[in-house]
């Protein structure tokens, strides 16, 4: 059931790892992306979106009520323009805080949503 939290709160982390790879290279921190590079970290991104959102409308079906899949629909219409707008940041340090807001705004409707899911089979 929580898995789209964790994958959430992973896409923070990744949000701020990948922009601030060249600075973590300097300062000599082994970060994911550090050990990734940017591309494969920006990959890894891209992913974590993709798996965030479907797990967050695939897990409330499955573990809660079928009859819930009407959220599901809504999440994913609710959170597409988000996630379009994570899949084209490309994740520099110039576009670090336009990347914050987006993420930020992607994980916490998301998370709404997916709450509601839940609370709406109860």
């Amino acid at each position: 059931v929580s898995i789209p939290v964790g994958l959430t709160i992973a896409l923070i982390m990744l949000t701020n790892n990948t922009c601030d790879i060249d600075k973590d290279v300097v300062a000599g921190r082994k970060t994911l992306p550090v050990l990734l590079g940017h591309e494969a970290s920006v990959s890894l991104y891209h992913a974590v979106v993709y798996a965030s959102v479907g797990f967050a409308c695939v897990l409330p079906i499955v573990f809660a009520r079928p009859s819930v899949w009407v959220i599901a629909v809504f999440t994913a219409i609710a959170v597409h323009p988000f996630g379009r707008a994570l899949l084209a940041n490309p994740l520099l340090p110039s576009t670090r805080g336009q990347a914050f807001a987006q993420c930020l705004s992607f994980v916490s409707l998301l998370n709404a949503f997916y709450a509601l899911a839940y609370f709406a089979s109860a």
